[in-house]
């Protein structure tokens, strides 16, 4: 009984992490406050300007959280706000350089600014903090359409 009750209090724990957490080995001892749920919502159903208003005042509270960095660079990424946009993807990596998906998204933000080097040296970096992951196969996937036009 003991052993069950162990297995489904770990079971929970899981299923609690939060949606968007790319991870990508930050350095900070304690985690940071997960994103929360309307703002994920707001993302999934590509409600940016809300979410990017949400976020907004969260990464107040929470100015060491890349993960809201991250989402917050999105979000103003689908609104148009690419200098903005570029601002965020920097700050989530000052916080933690491994970032995977703001390793990615900036990558893609580069190729829209056409900037091709260094959209490949974000691949680089990628590749480096993880050998075969989904954020490093997206990008390459991205580089290589945008190249073949």
């Amino acid at each position: 009984m003991k052993r069950i009750l162990i297995f489904l209090t770990m079971s929970v724990v899981v299923c609690l992490q939060p949606v968007f957490a790319d991870g990508g080995g930050g350095s900070s001892t304690e985690p940071p406050d997960p994103i929360p749920a309307n703002i994920t919502r707001l993302i999934e159903s590509e409600q940016y300007d809300r979410a990017e208003k949400e976020l907004k005042e969260f990464v107040k509270k929470e100015k060491k959280n890349a993960d809201a960095w991250n989402w917050l660079g999105y979000s103003q990424r689908s609104n148009g706000d690419l200098d903005g946009s570029l601002k965020s993807y920097k700050t989530a990596l000052r916080i933690d350089r491994k970032h995977l998906g703001a390793n990615e998204y900036l990558g893609e933000l580069y190729i829209m600014l056409g900037d091709m080097k260094k959209a490949k040296r974000q691949l680089k970096k990628l590749a480096k903090y993880c050998d075969d992951c989904e954020q490093h196969k997206k990008l390459a996937e991205v580089i290589k359409n945008a190249e073949a036009g």
